[in-house]
C-alpha cells in the first residue's frame, strides 16, 4: 500500500508501507503524481489521504474494504460532496443521494480520503482523464469508469473518526467546474436541461458557465477497459452456498411448472422453494396439484391466498427463507441447469450481497457488457443474502403500481447492501401473456377529473428516495416529454395542466 498525502489537492509527499517516503518527479499535481506511482508500483493498493488527518486514516479497514482490484472507495469526512445538489437536475439516480454512515455505491469521490488499485489507474493512464482539480479528477474518473465495471463506494470504515480540523469551502466545486463536469460526462441536451432547472427553479441565468461548458472536452473512455483487471475477493464469504427460492403466482400454473422443473435440474438444487399462489375468488382453493402428486428433489412451500398483490406475496415467502441466500424468481422465466451454480460461484467470487441477472425476452439483445453497479433491482431475477432480505420488505404502499422492485432495491442500498448486475449468468422471460395484474385494479385516484401526473406510486418513489434536485429535473423532463403526446398544445395552458396533475400526484403519493 502507498499513501499519497496532500493538502487541498497539492501533493505533498508519498509513503510506501515497504520502503518509507517515495521520490516522485511530478510536480505537484496530484494527478501526475497517481499515474507516476501506479506506473512504478503496479500491483500496488494507492490511497490518497489530506495531510492533516492521516491520523484519522483507518489502516486496519483496508484489507476488507479493497477486497478485489476492481473497488475505488473515499470518504468525504464533512458530507459535503465535492459538487453542489444541482448535480440532481441531470442525475435521476441512487447514487447522487448519498448515505453517509453506510458503505454507499456512489461514484462522487472526496480528496478527504480514499483508495484505487494501481492497475486501474495504468488502464486509463492515456484516455485524458487528468485534470488540474484534483476532486474534478476524482470524479470524472469513477463516474466513466462505473459502466465499465469499477465498483466505487463511500465508505465510513476509512477513518477512525470525523477530524477536529475541516474547511468546507475547499471541498466545493464551482458552478463552471459543475457545468463543465456535466458537458464532459453527459449528452449535450443534459447541459441545456441544468440550464433551464436553474432558470426555472432557482431565478438565475447561468448564462457565460453555461457557454464555457459547451467547448469543454467530452470524456469517453475505450470499451472493455477493465475487462483484464480480476473481480476475485481476497475475503472468503461467511455464507455457504444453501439457496432458497420465492415465487409469486397467480392464474400461470402451466408456466410456474416448467420453473419447477427447471430448478429440479439444477446441478447445485436449491434447499426449498416457497410458492405463494393468489387467487381473488374466495370459492377457489390451490391449482397446483402437481406440487403433491410430482417428486421433487427439494421442499416445496406452498402458501395459497384470496388476497392478491405481488408485493405482499414475496413478503409472504421471505418469513419461510431458511438459506444463506434467496432467489426471487418470476413465474414465467427459463433457464439452463448451471444458473445456480454460476451464480453461487459469482457470489462467493467477488464476495458480493446481492445481485440482478440478465432477464430478456426473446429477441432482446443484452445491452450491458460488464458487471456493473445497478441502478435498480429485478424482483423476478436477483439473488441476495438472506439476512439482508428477511429484514427488508416491499413496499405496501406500491402494491397494484409500478416501482416496487426499484423500492427494494434502494432499501438494500440503504442498508449497506450494494446491488451488482451481470450480464454473463441469463434467463429468459416468456412475457406470460396472463401477466400485469390479471384482473383489473382500482386506484384510489382513478376517479379523478385530471389524472395525477406521474403515477403517485411513481411519486412516492421520488420523494422517498431522491433529492429534491432530483425530483425538480425528473418533473421538469416529464413536462417536456410529455407535451408532444397530448392535445392541448397551447404552452401556458398545458403547464397549468400539467401543474395540478403534478400536484394532485404529490398528495395522493403522501397518502400511499
Amino acid at each position: 500500500m502507498i499513501i499519497i498525502l496532500h493538502h487541498n489537492g497539492a501533493f505533498r509527499e508519498a509513503v510506501c508501507s515497504n520502503e518509507g517516503v517515495l521520490k516522485v518527479s511530478a510536480s505537484g499535481s496530484m494527478c501526475e503524481v497517481l499515474f507516476e506511482v501506479a506506473a512504478s508500483f503496479p500491483e500496488a493498493l494507492i490511497v490518497w489521504c489530506e495531510e492533516q488527518w492521516r491520523d484519522s486514516f483507518n489502516e486496519n479497514e483496508v484489507a476488507s474494504i479493497f477486497h478485489h482490484q476492481r473497488i475505488m472507495a473515499s470518504y468525504s469526512v464533512s458530507g459535503v460532496p465535492f459538487f453542489p445538489k444541482q448535480l440532481g437536475y441531470v442525475e435521476n439516480s441512487p447514487f447522487v443521494k448519498v448515505v453517509q454512515d453506510i458503505t454507499y455505491p456512489t461514484w462522487q469521490m472526496s480528496i478527504d480520503v480514499g483508495g484505487i488499485y494501481a492497475s486501474v489507474l495504468n488502464a486509463v493512464a492515456s484516455e485524458g482523464l487528468s485534470n488540474a482539480n484534483f476532486s474534478f479528477f476524482l470524479n470524472v474518473l469513477a463516474k466513466q469508469l462505473m459502466p465499465h465495471g469499477l465498483l466505487c463506494y463511500s465508505e465510513p470504515k476509512l477513518v477512525k473518526g470525523k477530524p477536529s480540523v475541516y474547511s468546507e469551502a475547499s471541498l466545493k466545486a464551482s458552478e463552471q467546474q459543475l457545468f463543465n463536469f456535466i458537458k464532459a460526462n453527459y449528452r449535450t441536451r443534459w447541459l441545456w436541461l441544468a440550464l433551464l432547472c436553474v432558470v426555472i427553479y432557482e431565478k438565475r441565468v447561468p448564462i457565460f458557465s453555461f457557454l464555457r461548458a459547451l467547448s469543454f472536452r467530452r470524456k469517453k473512455v475505450s470499451e472493455g477497459i477493465l475487462t483484464h483487471i480480476p473481480l476475485e475477493s481476497t475475503i472468503k464469504s461467511s455464507r455457504d452456498n444453501s439457496i432458497d427460492v420465492i415465487i409469486p403466482t397467480m392464474g400461470r400454473k402451466a408456466y410456474l411448472h416448467d420453473v419447477l422443473k427447471d430448478l429440479s435440474q439444477q446441478t447445485l438444487l436449491p434447499s426449498r422453494v416457497i410458492v405463494v399462489e393468489q387467487d381473488p375468488d374466495p370459492n377457489t382453493s390451490s391449482s397446483l396439484d402437481y406440487i403433491a402428486s410430482e417428486n421433487w428433489p427439494f421442499e416445496i412451500i406452498l402458501e395459497f391466498t384470496h388476497r392478491t398483490g405481488a408485493c405482499r406475496a414475496r413478503n409472504l415467502a421471505l418469513t419461510h427463507i431458511r438459506s444463506d441466500w434467496v432467489f426471487m424468481a418470476d413465474d414465467d422465466i427459463r433457464f439452463p441447469p448451471s444458473l445456480l451454480k454460476s451464480a453461487m460461484q459469482f457470489l462467493q467470487t467477488t464476495n458480493a450481497s446481492a445481485f440482478t441477472m440478465s432477464c430478456l425476452m426473446e429477441g432482446e439483445q443484452e445491452s450491458v457488457a460488464n458487471v456493473v453497479q445497478w441502478m435498480t433491482f429485478g424482483s423476478g431475477c436477483s439473488i441476495v443474502a438472506s439476512e439482508i432480505a428477511k429484514e427488508t420488505q416491499y413496499n405496501l404502499a406500491l402494491e397494484f403500481g409500478y416501482g416496487e422492485d426499484k423500492d427494494y432495491g434502494m432499501q438494500l442500498r440503504n442498508k449497506g447492501c450494494d446491488v451488482l448486475y451481470t450480464p454473463f449468468i441469463q434467463l429468459k422471460h416468456l412475457k406470460a401473456p396472463m401477466g400485469g395484474f390479471r384482473q383489473p385494479v382500482t386506484k384510489p385516484w382513478g376517479k379523478e377529473k385530471l389524472a395525477p401526473k406521474p403515477a403517485p406510486t411513481v411519486m412516492r418513489f421520488q420523494l422517498d428516495h431522491r433529492t429534491a434536485q432530483q425530483t425538480k429535473g425528473y418533473k421538469l423532463q416529464l413536462f417536456i416529454k410529455y407535451y408532444r403526446n397530448q392535445s392541448v398544445k397551447n404552452p401556458f395552458t398545458y403547464i397549468k395542466k400539467m401543474k395540478k396533475a403534478w400536484n394532485s400526484s404529490v398528495s395522493w403519493a403522501k397518502q400511499l
